[in-house]
């Protein structure tokens, strides 16, 4: 039960034991929150903006929110990590640092999540709160309060407070200096010729090497890098250039001015970023996939275009000052080299189109909007769409010989239905509304169901009845394999979406259907267990095929791309904002199941369910960020920079790579010792593995920034 209290009245003549009063309630705030620490699991660097030392002695519970803050009307959820046997009677928020209560309510006690170290969770919803002010939330339980770290709620806080240093990230990341010269006149490995590939943004905290993807030796799992983070810089821009809608088909609200300087500064990267995908196309090709940032010591010498790998390596102490041999697919010619459609191409032909579309005369100096919406880098808009273009036709017809075997799959389909929808966009052309068309089709029919039956993996209320556990879920090939993902696992539902704004009104129906069914999957998967902070859960399968196909929270360790696995915090960003979108369009006007604004509104049970339905993916939408955030078992906000407990990234115990600001690390994942992914860990040092493993959990990474990026701008 909620209790919502009244405003406090202040007299007008502010006395002096009203003033020490408050100071005297801040002390206290300030004093009891300060010591808030973990009750169990690995201590992990606290940051500078850390209140509590982590060496100093653990209570026997904490509060955990988002560190960064809420929006007024957003969801807000705090957790309680307690020990087995504890107990918590009531909670109330008050304002800090005032201390005036402002909500009262009950705990709700969710238990335990299995194997998740023995920690007891309860949660408490605090959402009513949605004037703008910070606030503490105290819990009572026998032993005595416990309270959170004072949170803020105000209006667009994550624009707000973090936008401006993501942006700076990506600046940082770019590829310069002595590096950039060398990539002027790059070579390549195994074959002749020199091109230039200036440009581009480091893959990683210690990675200088250029990526548009790597993985292609797994066939399912190419994370989307470079290609990503331009296509997500100039996505971010729309959105805040419509705000009510985030797709651009707001009927002309205008943009916050506020987010004015952000819009020109999302320009200007996005652009950067096209600039170098120009450069990396070959003239009769696709784009180069990689530029190696290759050798212990980085020298922009050792650079060179490399062939896609055929493993992935974990370094020793014996292995890590010297140079490693990843090998290399089995593919011949120029496909080695270059990427196909799952591969970065799909994303980078996306976000060539995205730039043409702001150029030519309305991207000229003089012009409306030049600098904040128009603009053109060191290539005119003919030139990014003739890359665009000549990449996709080419890829139309050779897309299967860039592939490790030969077929394509889901990844496929989603990349090319990006890069169909925004040349449609772009262009206008029925060669591409047709493309769009075809891979939206291909998508959906992906839309499966999946039963564990009697005695087998995998679960849920239904297994072995006969009937479906699992409805909804996207499958990866032409047969029932789940389709899962470390880094974009909400693309498909983005690019359905995407490519509903462009579409027929059939395939628009059909398109916004796909992505309803698909969002209540994840609902329902995400709500199958104990899961106190609404973490993203997933349909998984080994390497070692169905037979161990289960629901999980975290991604294996022994899929195809093993020894590779790390956390997913580009995973979350992506979910959150395939949600954040999906929310809008389930229950607007012409959605599938909706009404259509001049027809009869429905029976008022169906208009209420639909609104139930966008609420809730909204707010498993937001709990993605929230986790991200520091709402997590770790209270470790894992963007630096901001909230306390930034973890550090150690290369073998040392601080030769430094995490920036504005940055997200890798973040968290299944226990370290479980193949199969159960169990929790963060923060595991090189004295406790012996490995190259730190970069699992601390390591920056393009993707995670790019899809946070994406995600708040359309919160």
């Amino acid at each position: 039960m909620l209790t919502k209290s009244p405003t406090p009245i202040t007299s007008p003549a502010f006395t002096l034991a009203r003033a020490v009063a408050i100071v005297l309630s801040a002390a206290l705030l300030f004093s009891a929150v300060s010591c808030d620490s973990a009750p169990d699991g690995p201590a992990t660097p606290a940051s500078s903006a850390s209140l509590p030392s982590l060496s100093s002695p653990r209570p026997a519970a904490r509060i955990l929110t988002n560190q960064v803050g809420y929006s007024p009307l957003s969801p807000k959820k705090a957790v309680v990590q307690a020990r087995a046997g504890d107990t918590f009677t009531a909670f109330k928020v008050v304002r800090y640092p005032d201390g005036a209560t402002v909500l009262t309510g009950t705990p709700v006690h969710d238990g335990p999540v299995a194997a998740w170290k023995g920690w007891d969770f309860w949660t408490i919803d605090w959402s009513a709160v949605i004037d703008e002010g910070t606030y503490v939330v105290e819990c009572a339980s026998p032993a005595g309060a416990v309270r959170s770290h004072p949170v803020p709620v105000r209006k667009n806080a994550l624009v707000r407070d973090t936008l401006s240093d993501v942006i700076y990230y990506f600046k940082g990341q770019r590829s310069s200096g002595a590096w950039d010269k060398a990539d002027r006149a790059m070579t390549f490995e195994g074959r002749p010729g020199v091109v230039d590939v200036r440009g581009g943004w480091f893959d990683a905290t210690g990675d200088y090497g250029k990526h548009l993807s790597h993985l292609s030796y797994s066939t399912y799992f190419n994370p989307q890098q470079i290609s990503l983070t331009a296509w997500a810089l100039f996505r971010a821009l729309r959105a805040l250039e419509s705000p009510a809608g985030g797709d651009g088909r707001d009927g002309g609200a205008p943009p916050d001015p506020l987010t004015k300087q952000y819009r020109k500064r999302l320009l200007d990267e996005a652009l950067f970023g096209a600039d170098y995908l120009v450069r990396s196309k070959d003239p009769r090709g696709s784009f180069y996939i990689t530029v190696s940032g290759r050798g212990p010591e980085k020298r922009p010498e050792d650079r060179r275009i490399t062939a896609k790998a055929d493993r992935h390596i974990i370094l020793t102490p014996e292995t890590k000052d010297k140079f490693r041999d990843y090998g290399r697919e089995r593919i011949a010619g120029d496909a080695a080299y270059e990427a196909g459609f799952r591969e970065g191409a799909g994303l980078s032909i996306a976000a060539l189109a995205m730039a043409a579309a702001r150029g030519g005369a309305a991207g000229q100096p003089g012009s409306e909007g030049y600098g904040v919406s128009r603009g053109e880098g060191d290539f005119t808009a003919a030139e990014y769409l003739a890359a665009a273009e000549g990449a996709f036709a080419f890829l139309e017809a050779n897309n299967i010989h860039f592939t490790n075997d030969g077929e394509e799959n889901i990844v496929d389909d989603y990349c090319a239905l990006v890069a169909a929808t925004e040349l449609l966009r772009t262009t206008g052309k029925p060669a591409y509304r047709a493309a769009a068309d075809r891979r939206a089709a291909s998508l959906v029919s992906r839309l499966s169901s999946w039963s564990a039956g009697g005695g087998g993996v995998g679960g849920g209320e239904e297994a072995g009845q006969g009937r479906p556990a699992y409805n909804g879920y996207w499958r990866a090939d032409d047969g029932d394999r789940p389709f899962f993902h470390p880094v974009d696992a909400g693309l498909p539902v983005f690019a359905l979406l995407d490519y509903a704004t462009v579409a027929g009104p059939e395939e628009r129906v059909k398109a916004l259907a796909a992505v309803e069914r698909s969002m209540r999957f994840e609902l329902a998967i995400t709500g199958e267990v104990t899961n106190p902070f609404g973490y993203s859960r997933q349909l998984v399968q080994s390497k070692d095929g169905a037979s161990t196909r289960r629901s999980a929270f975290f991604f294996p360790h022994d899929t195809e791309t093993a020894p590779w696995w790390q956390g997913e915090n580009a995973r979350l960003g992506s979910m959150a904002a395939a949600a954040l979108l999906a929310a809008r369009a389930l229950g607007a006007p012409g959605a599938a199941g909706a009404p259509d604004a001049d027809t009869a509104a429905p029976a008022v049970d169906e208009a209420k369910e639909r609104r139930e339905l966008a609420a809730r993916t909204a707010a498993f939408g937001r709990a993605q960020l929230d986790w991200i955030l520091g709402l997590n078992p770790y209270d470790a906000c894992m963007l630096h920079g901001h909230g306390r407990n930034n973890i550090a990234y150690m290369f073998f115990d040392s601080w030769e790579y430094t995490n920036a600001p504005g940055g997200i690390c890798n973040g968290i994942t299944g226990g370290y010792a479980d193949e199969g992914g159960a169990g929790i860990d963060f923060g595991l040092r090189y004295a406790e593995t012996g490995k190259d493993d730190d970069w699992r959990w601390a390591e920056q990474w393009l993707p995670h920034a790019a899809w946070y990026l994406l995600a708040i701008c359309l919160e």
